[in-house]
Formats: structure tokens, sequence, C-alpha cells
């Protein structure tokens, strides 16, 4: 009897060593950004993506120091629908970047996710944007969240990317450069090309001035770099151009100017 007593006292302690804790993680709040702002470096653009949100423990278990969270975030034109920015790069494929909390997060309380980066690129046109902001569990400590208590991990909120001159969006200038980014504007060497698509093919590249002279024409996707393209306008004179790029069965247009 005693034998049968130990072993079972023996069972029970292991079964609550290994039981799993009840947290449902919600993002409440972003905090951070409000608004994007370019800004000129050499001849690229840098934005400063300062992230702060707020995460609430609304589960009936506590958070415990050292356990492992994952979060990622996106920066999607509210026109194109395309993602410009993703946190980790790979989000897509399904990857998260890590986050350890450093004290306890009992039920009801939160926490802040704070995080600066330097997104290696900008807008020459202000466009809003939704920020996407997902955060989640993964510790084999912590039961897995059903799909009804996920739907709160996950939060966006609108802001504006602005230009360098942080001048206001216009929806006419966004839709007239039709998934198009150039910069700079002028250019005096070289004009970067930004295809705003996810994916593209069969990419072709015009300069026209205004009367509708063709200038300069590439169709060169080797060059191409995460849709990306370093157009060499050292050659072309000063003054107004038309920026024509077709990718697949899309034409896209904008003004540029050039100036050495």
């Amino acid at each position: 009897m005693k034998k049968t007593f130990t072993l079972l006292a023996l069972a029970l302690i292991t079964m609550s060593s290994y039981a799993q804790r009840s947290v449902d993680l919600a993002t409440t709040d972003i905090v951070s950004p409000t608004e994007l702002n370019s800004v000129t470096v050499g001849q690229d653009l840098r934005t400063a993506w300062a992230i702060d949100v707020v995460v609430t423990n609304q589960g009936t278990d506590s958070i415990f120091a050292g356990d492992t969270l994952l979060w990622g975030a996106l920066i999607t034109d509210t026109i194109s629908k395309n993602t410009l920015v993703a946190l980790p790069s790979t989000f897509g494929q399904g990857q998260r970047l890590i986050y350890i909390p450093t004290r306890d997060v009992p039920p009801g309380d939160t926490l802040h996710f704070t995080s600066n980066w330097t997104i290696n690129r900008g807008v020459s046109v202000s466009r809003d944007m939704w920020m996407t902001f997902v955060v989640q569990t993964f510790d084999s400590e912590i039961e897995a969240e059903t799909q009804a208590t996920f739907t709160d991990n996950v939060r966006q909120e609108l802001l504006v990317w602005y230009d360098v001159k942080g001048w206001g969006v216009s929806v006419e200038e966004v839709v007239y450069n039709n998934n198009l980014d150039v910069y700079p504007n002028p250019a005096s060497t070289v004009l970067n090309v930004s295809i705003l698509h996810s994916s593209f093919s069969n990419v072709s590249i015009e300069l026209y001035d205004l009367s509708g002279k063709l200038v300069l024409s590439e169709n060169n996707l080797e060059r191409f770099d995460n849709n990306y393209y370093n157009l060499d306008v050292s050659a072309v004179d000063n003054g107004m151009y038309i920026l024509r790029v077709k990718h697949g069965d899309d034409v896209s247009t904008t003004k540029v100017s050039v100036s050495h």
C-alpha cells in the first residue's frame, strides 16, 4: 500500500511538472510608429523604424522571465496591397524574431516589444501604409493557442510613410505612380527604380523626354535585386522625363527629373 501511494505521489508530481500553462497573448496597442519618414543618405533613401508595441497576457497563467515569444512585423502599401518591408525578411516563409521577457508577466499585465531598425529604402511619394504586428508563444511549457484565441495576436494600424520633403499623401499622385517608386528625384547619376509588386517578369525600363522621344532603354533582369534596379542616367541631359516600366502585362509610369 505504501509503495502504491509513493508511486501515485511521484506520478502526480511528474504530471504537475509537465502541466502546460495557459497563456493568451493579445496585441493591444501599436504605440510607435505613427509615421515613417524618408531621409536621404548620399544617393540612397533610408527610414528609421522605431517599434513600440503593447502585448497583454489575457491567459490564466503567467508568462515567465526566460520564456520564448516570437514576433514579426510588416509594412504594406494600402494601394498596391504589396508588402514593402518585412521583419524578418523571411516572414512570408513563416519565420519570426525571438523575444525573451526579462520579467514575469502575470495575467492581465502587459509588456512592451521595443525594437529599432533602419529600413534601407524610403518613398519618393508619401503613401498610406498598414503596419501589421503579430506575436505568439513558442515554449513547450505553454499550451498552443487555438485559432479562436490567436485572432487578437495580430494588430494593424494605419500610418503615413512620408517622402523626404514630408509632403502629405496625394491619392492622385499614388495612382499615377502605379506601384512604382523612384529616387532620388531629381537624379544626378543613378536613378533607383523600385517595383512595388512582390513578383515580376519580363521587365523593361524606358525613359522618354517630354516630346515622346525614347532616350534610354534597359531590359536586363539580372541587375534586379529584390525588385530594385539602378538606372544609369549620368549620360542623360538635364530635364524632365517620363519613366515607363513594363513588368509582365502591367505598365507603370511616373515623372522623373535629371540634374547633374
